[in-house]
């Protein structure tokens, strides 16, 4: 709580005052009550979660704009193995809420908001799957959404500073060990066959972590160029900027600093990736590395190969829906548009800070 109060008074500087900023630690205060009173009446009605075994969950992990959620939910769409994580099921975490809320999904689906994302860039929905970073952003208003659309938007006195903000608002054992009572939950009186399908992108830190808890894991790591990663999140945080705050009223120098705050983080991101799979963190058997270049001109093959290491089961249908789409994918284009220059930043300098991607990496 103290931290949302340090976010809302710096709100207020940086924008103005805006009723919304008021309302956010309460709405904050009532939600956290709820939540953990539905958390202590699962432990007394629906104790049985804890008995739920996660086998081979999938963790699929990629930067912001990498393609995972293309993937994530075509795989999702197709493919009856899998129980993955809704918008709906990471506001309503426990089980005690979800009995309540669930039959009148329909009416909250329907006035949910759906313009924080503009639909050409990131289609979302109360009943779509989405990132597990929106649970942790719900659970204790921290994690990476709150860094990006929040802490971000701070002054840094060096990158140092940044990077240790990052790190410490993502990464943690109780990020994991939280995930895992979310996938019980999610599990619990579904088929003993059914697997945990994640998709985030903060838990390119937590690599290790995956690992320790989860043994049997599946992790699918989507590398994409930064030149076309970096501009495409930017565009995006700027798009939710503009619904949330009065970002476009802000001065170029404030606007360019919060831009500069994000590709700073992309470094990271790319970094710690790097290195967990470089310094033994990781065992090169316990995760596949795909590329988006590859994901988009030879779809097949690319998710032949996801499917063999995953071990997931080739149905006629997904096998099927998979033939369908390879030929959609080389005539894929984005329908928003944006460029480097306009964030204030240059092809060149992306070219020199992520060099070591470039030269370690097929993108």
């Amino acid at each position: 709580m103290i931290k949302l109060l340090k976010i809302t008074i710096s709100l207020f500087k940086k924008f103005g005052f805006r009723l919304i900023y008021l309302i956010i630690p309460i709405y904050r205060f009532f939600y956290s009550f709820l939540y953990y009173l539905g958390f202590l009446l699962d432990e007394i009605f629906f104790r049985k979660y804890k008995r739920v075994e996660i086998k081979k969950p999938i963790f699929l992990i990629g930067h912001p704009r990498s393609g995972t959620t293309f993937l994530h939910k075509f795989i999702i769409k197709n493919s009856t193995e899998f129980e993955g994580m809704f918008l709906w099921r990471m506001i309503f975490p426990t089980l005690t809420s979800r009995f309540f809320i669930k039959p009148i999904l329909p009416v909250i689906n329907k006035v949910f908001p759906k313009n924080l994302y503009d639909p050409n860039i990131h289609k979302t929905g109360f009943l779509e799957p989405e990132t597990d970073d929106v649970a942790l952003f719900f659970r204790s208003f921290d994690g990476m959404f709150t860094w990006l659309y929040f802490s971000a938007l701070t002054d840094y006195n060096s990158f140092a500073d940044l990077e240790n903000d990052l790190i410490k608002t993502s990464k943690s054992k109780e990020v994991i060990k939280n995930l895992k009572t979310i996938f019980q939950k999610n599990l619990y009186k579904k088929e003993k066959s059914k697997r945990v399908f994640s998709k985030s992108f903060s838990l390119i830190l937590d690599l290790k972590e995956i690992k320790n808890t989860f043994n049997d894991a599946k992790i699918v790591i989507l590398m994409r160029d930064p030149l076309e990663v970096v501009p495409s999140s930017l565009s995006l945080a700027r798009n939710v900027q503009m619904n949330l705050n009065r970002f476009d009223q802000l001065p170029l120098d404030e606007k360019n600093k919060y831009y500069r705050n994000l590709y700073n983080a992309s470094i990271v991101f790319y970094k710690y990736l790097y290195n967990q799979l470089n310094d033994g963190s990781i065992s090169k058997n316990d995760f596949l590395l795909v590329s988006y270049k590859e994901l988009i001109s030879d779809f097949e093959n690319s998710m032949n190969k996801i499917m063999n290491y995953c071990e997931i089961t080739e149905t006629d249908s997904f096998i099927e829906a998979i033939k369908k789409q390879s030929q959609k994918q080389p005539l894929y284009k984005g329908k928003h548009e944006y460029t480097l220059e306009e964030f204030g930043i240059t092809r060149e300098e992306v070219l020199k800070d992520f060099d070591f991607v470039y030269s370690n990496f097929s993108v």
